[in-house]
């Protein structure tokens, strides 16, 4: 198999996706989509205490993606080890800072596993792109056809024809919807994880990649009450 020839094959099953990038920067507003910093926290808010803000995404930042939300603020909180995790989303975001939680002092900021580097608080950024199927995706197989995933095993330039695949489908990318790319096995591989079909958002972390999957119609609704979480290292 040649080069173009995956490549015709690949562009018949892109999807939009939205590119996170991060650049450092010392002061933010608390409402702010960012990483790693003081997070956005109305007063009264019933938050994970012993876990750490990792990222914040204000949708109406976010180019327009089908089926998620236009506005509202997700927030992504995980342990030190990210065996625990929990999604906290705000429909409405308050920009008065008199109404938001501000003292802070409590966290122990050298203990986060940062998201994004370089290390402390980063403004995010979100870049509109289309990429292919992921060869981590589980359905990679099914949507390019047993026969082309057999011609690339069998390949004499298997190698260079994958990292091809793996740059095609923007797989080192953190991003919201398209493909996933997990580290070993993508969980929905089995039936009972099916329902959670659309990627919701993927973060790289070193040499980890963590995944929450979602089911559309909840993801449709603002609903991530019930999310798939994966993360696992190469």
């Amino acid at each position: 198999m040649t080069r173009d020839e995956l490549d015709e094959i690949l562009r018949k099953h892109e999807l939009p996706y939205v590119r996170l990038t991060a650049q450092k920067a010392a002061k933010l507003p608390l409402w702010a989509s960012k990483g790693n910093g003081p997070p956005y926290l109305p007063k009264g808010t019933t938050w994970p205490r012993d876990m750490y803000p990792a990222a914040q995404l204000d949708f109406a930042d976010v180019p327009a993606l089908p089926g998620f939300p236009r506005e509202g603020m997700l927030s992504v909180w995980w342990t030190e080890d990210h065996c625990d995790w929990k999604l906290l989303y705000f429909p409405e975001i308050v920009r008065d800072e008199s109404k938001l939680e501000t003292d802070f002092s409590f966290f122990d900021w050298d203990q986060i596993l940062y998201p994004f580097h370089p290390h402390g608080q980063v403004a995010l950024a979100f870049e509109k792109h289309r990429g292919c199927a992921s060869w981590g995706d589980f359905r990679f197989a099914q949507l390019l056809g047993e026969k082309t995933v057999e011609a690339l095993y069998d390949s004499t330039d298997y190698n260079a024809l994958f990292e091809h695949v793996w740059k095609h489908s923007g797989s080192g990318d953190s991003r919201l919807g398209g493909y996933a790319s997990p580290q070993q096995d993508d969980p929905r591989e089995q039936a009972t994880h099916r329902k959670y079909e659309t990627l919701l958002l993927q973060l790289q972390n070193d040499n980890f990649t963590h995944e929450w999957y979602i089911e559309p119609a909840k993801l449709a609704a603002a609903d991530f009450s019930d999310v798939l979480y994966h993360s696992a290292c190469d």
